[in-house]
């Protein structure tokens, strides 16, 4: 059984919990699987729980919405952390 925690660095969430990191690329195929396989790196198999993808009116960026199973707040930043720095990323929500 998964042991569920409520977190004072977190007000109102409680983990585990499914939340979205949307991150914005250029519009490439080749873009979107690096960004793919990056995340995949970073993540346990578990705490992946998919993603999807959508273009922007204009075409030229691609949003890609992680859905990630978090197990905490510091889950949460470390993901943000190593996807801010990550060079093909334009910007994170």
């Amino acid at each position: 059984m998964t042991d569920i925690k409520k977190t004072e660095d977190a007000p109102g969430m409680v983990f585990p919990c499914s939340i979205k990191v949307k991150v914005f690329v250029k519009n490439h195929s080749e873009e979107e699987e690096a960004i793919r396989l990056f995340v995949a790196g970073q993540l346990e198999a578990h705490h992946f729980l998919g993603w999807t993808s959508r273009e922007s009116s204009g075409g030229k960026y691609l949003a890609i919405s992680v859905n990630v199973n978090a197990q905490s707040r510091a889950h949460i930043d470390s993901l943000y952390r190593v996807l801010s720095e990550h060079k093909r990323v334009i910007m994170l929500l």
